[in-house]
């Protein structure tokens, strides 16, 4: 024990409760309940201190903000050490809710707010431990918790703290009518006192949220690190929306769209083995119903994993799943891919197509136009990354035939075409429409050029800022976020002069013809 600290609120000295009841006397001090009373319910270590414990206060509540008391010299006082050494109070903004459990570990804190009495909300909120900085509010939400306890403890994992990171909470339920009996409050019974135990994950920064927002599989370990989808069936998941593709944008080919949309953790795990997106089936449009779109954090509830055609993806179709707004807007930097793959196939450590399946990705140099096979039927080029291999080096890809003998030598072709597949990326706009007008491929219309403005790409042109989201099955980046820009452009046809005429007919040439 220690005197009164300078800074402590000057509570009047009252008579003390009547022995046996929780109230005071008439003119008394508030029972601990009070948000002006006295109630210690929250004890930990600081992270990077081992001398000064923090004293969490459930009340008083002070100004709307919850107190923390340090006090400087906890490791001496076991064994009768003493007094106790107290530093400059911290007054924390925890929402008009006081400290019902604090625990740290050596990267920082997780904060149990609750209310003073026995109503209100409670909720989590992670905190440096720094008494400048602001605790962060979570978005788990714990109201299902506490309709049948009150939440008292928490116990955190060790290291650094993700939105998932499971978080147990210890719950008194000794008002809780858990067996119908009618008797609540104080049981004699020793065998039917009760508490309960929930682990929850942190959540997401921001405000609480729908409790699909909070309790979910990431993407990620939906994903696995393998080719084939790690989760089968019914699954709820949370992400950023990166791209959405209406399911029937025009006639006369309503479907010819993917016909769904993109969503991508905000964090990730960190590995790179893993795919932090996937794909959402959504042929009956719920996240446009949803009123919501690209940039939205949505979760996706009760969508049926599965792999279709290669991709991996949930399924929301018909009374299937539905999507729910997680009520706050979302992030996601692009993904570097570096060309070329190191593999076409999953290997651990080795980057492939399948490792960014469904997320948003981007390239920090040039491509350059390949092939445009596809342009006029599918509305998709093939871009490819400037190159040197096997002693030949340019923008294009050619056929291995083109530059070696095709009798001699298969291994070296064999060698060159497997580079060749490693380095290149389709681009697509997203419009599976067959046929259309060039006029109507406005991601692929080609700005600036010697050809006539509204003229497609030609290959060789360079493109800079490509930014998009793999679709794996196809192996192309589906709908760039911008379109690329086009630079520079091929050089037009060069001038022969004035006095150069055509040939009226070509020249004769003696010889004959071979079967």
């Amino acid at each position: 024990a220690s005197a009164r600290p300078s800074w402590a609120p000057e509570w009047r000295r009252f008579a003390p409760p009547t022995p046996g009841t929780e109230q005071n006397v008439a003119g008394g001090t508030p029972t601990p309940e009070d948000p002006a009373g006295f109630n210690i319910e929250g004890l930990a270590f600081p992270p990077g201190s081992s001398t000064t414990a923090y004293l969490g206060f459930r009340a008083p509540i002070i100004s709307g903000n919850a107190l923390i008391v340090p006090v400087t010299n906890f490791n001496a006082l076991p064994g009768g050490a003493g007094p106790a050494s107290f530093g400059a109070p911290l007054l924390l903004d925890l929402g008009g809710r006081g400290i019902r459990s604090l625990d740290c570990n050596g990267t920082e804190c997780v904060i149990l707010a609750g209310p003073a009495g026995g109503a209100g909300s409670f909720a989590l909120y992670s905190w440096t431990g720094n008494a400048g900085d602001a605790p962060i509010l979570r978005s788990t939400d714990l109201s299902g918790i506490a309709a049948t306890g009150s939440p008292e403890g928490l116990i955190i994992p060790a290291g650094a703290l993700t939105d998932t990171s499971p978080v147990q909470l210890i719950s008194d339920i000794g008002d809780y009518n858990a067996y119908g009996t009618g008797a609540i409050g104080d049981i004699t019974n020793v065998f039917l006192r009760k508490f309960r135990s929930d682990v929850v994950p942190l959540g997401m920064p921001g405000t609480i949220l729908p409790v699909a927002c909070a309790t979910f599989t990431p993407i990620y370990t939906i994903q696995g690190s393998v080719d084939a989808i790690a989760l089968t069936g019914a699954q709820t998941t949370v992400g950023v929306v990166t791209a959405a593709f209406p399911a029937a944008p025009s006639a006369p080919f309503p479907n010819d769209y993917p016909q769904g949309f993109f969503i991508q953790d905000r964090t990730g795990d960190g590995d790179a083995d893993t795919s932090d997106g996937i794909f959402i089936y959504d042929p009956n449009e719920k996240l446009q119903a949803a009123g919501l779109g690209v940039g939205d954090v949505v979760a996706v509830i009760g969508g049926t994993a599965s792999d279709f055609e290669g991709q991996s993806q949930l399924s929301i179709a018909g009374g299937t799943g539905s999507v729910v707004d997680c009520t706050v807007d979302g992030t996601v930097t692009p993904t570097v891919i570096e060309l070329p793959y190191q593999s076409l196939t999953d290997a651990a450590g080795q980057r492939n197509p399948e490792d960014y399946e469904g997320m948003l990705v981007t390239f920090d140099y040039p491509l350059y136009v390949t092939e445009q096979y596809e342009l006029g039927r599918h509305g998709e080029i093939q871009a490819t990354r400037a190159w040197n291999f096997g002693g030949f080096s340019g923008t294009r890809l050619f056929n291995p035939t083109n530059l070696l003998d095709p009798q001699d030598d298969a291994a070296a072709r064999a060698a060159l075409q497997d580079f060749n597949d490693r380095n290149r990326v389709a681009l697509d706009n997203g419009d599976l429409d067959q046929n259309v007008p060039l006029a109507a491929l406005s991601f692929f219309l080609r700005p600036n050029t010697p050809l006539a403005p509204g003229s497609t790409s030609r290959e060789g042109d360079q493109l800079e800022d490509v930014v998009g989201v793999m679709s794996f099955s196809d192996s192309r980046t589906q709908n760039t976020a911008t379109p690329p820009e086009w630079a520079p452009p091929l050089p037009g046809p060069p001038d022969a002069g004035a006095n150069y005429h055509a040939p009226e007919s070509p020249p004769q040439r003696a010889g004959a013809c071979r079967r």
